[in-house]
């Protein structure tokens, strides 16, 4: 097809631009699928980490008010990565709103000991650039911390999911699709650093005196299904949760 470029730079097919309207009623009925009036469709996943935060005090509700969400679109979704800890080993996260929208969990792990929890939530926020994140447990827990990524033009639900408490380097293989994002967050006892092989990190801090978190994300073109590893140095109770989406 010849391509043809209009007085304000764009380039469209010929036959559009030999095509010459006699009345806005002809421009009207001109249909929409020709080239540069209908919007491109995305090619890839596109992740933003936005922040981390955390509560070092015993509770079952936290808020994490006013955090950046980055910019609004309609494809996005705000997925929030979670960890926990608690002397009771049979707690569960009971609701996330992120800016008043309810979440829905895509994966939960725990520790070997069930002490210390790991959770990926997400949630369709298409508007506003800031919301509170609210994290409701069944239970008290000694302190909660939270990662907040942006992701646009993902499939509504995961494509894979995966966890990990094997100690001392919580390890394990997820499939990742052409085009895709994945995330992933880890977290254990006492004041360890983490490094991750096969995700690049994006956060890493202590909770609470002796508990830390730490998450990390990457999108692909190719599919793939790494062996994504989480460790920490020194290693106590690690566990890991992992998620990829596909593109939409």
């Amino acid at each position: 097809m010849l391509y043809k470029k209009s007085d304000s730079g764009l380039l469209i097919p010929e036959c559009i631009s030999l095509w010459k309207p006699k009345s806005l009623c002809d421009i009207t009925m001109f249909p929409m699928d020709h080239g540069i009036l209908v919007a491109a469709a995305a090619s890839a996943v596109t992740l933003t980490f936005t922040t981390s935060a955390i509560d070092a005090t015993d509770g079952t509700t936290f808020t994490f008010a006013g955090k950046s969400l980055s910019t609004a679109a309609a494809s996005r979704k705000i997925v929030v990565t979670i960890f926990g800890a608690s002397a009771t080993t049979t707690l569960t996260i009971s609701t996330v709103t992120v800016a008043g929208v309810s979440a829905t969990l895509v994966k939960a792990h725990q520790d070997v000991g069930g002490e210390e929890y790991v959770q990926i939530w997400q949630a369709a926020v298409p508007t506003g650039t800031t919301g509170d994140v609210v994290v409701t447990w069944s239970g008290s827990v000694v302190c909660c911390g939270i990662g907040i990524f942006a992701m646009y033009d993902a499939a509504s639900a995961a494509s894979a999911t995966a966890g990990a408490n094997n100690t001392p380097n919580p390890s394990v293989s997820l499939s990742i699709p052409a085009n895709g994002a994945a995330i992933g967050v880890a977290g254990g006892a006492g004041t360890a650093t983490w490094t991750w092989t096969n995700l690049t990190e994006n956060y890493d801090a202590v909770v609470e005196g002796v508990q830390n978190h730490t998450g990390a994300s990457k999108t692909v073109v190719a599919a793939e299904t790494p062996t994504i590893t989480a460790t920490p140095s020194p290693s106590s109770a690690p566990c890991m949760a992992l998620a990829s989406w596909a593109l939409a």
